[in-house]
């Protein structure tokens, strides 16, 4: 696996999300499958979540 910096994965992976919750969530989980092994694997699943909690309609956050 080519190795880029954090920085770069990161623009690369919000670049596909689409606005569309459904896709976005299986896209997310499917890119944090990519960079297991990767070593920012920790700081890349601590991004996506975030992500998929920022884009998480109000209605399914827990509060």
């Amino acid at each position: 696996m080519e190795s880029k910096d954090f920085e770069s994965i990161m623009k690369e992976i919000t670049r596909g999300l689409t606005g569309n919750f459904e896709q976005d969530i299986s896209y997310l989980n499917e890119q944090m499958e990519k960079y297991k092994g990767h070593e920012y694997e920790k700081e890349i699943l601590r991004a996506c979540g975030r992500l998929i909690y920022e884009i998480m309609p109000e209605d399914k956050k827990i509060r």
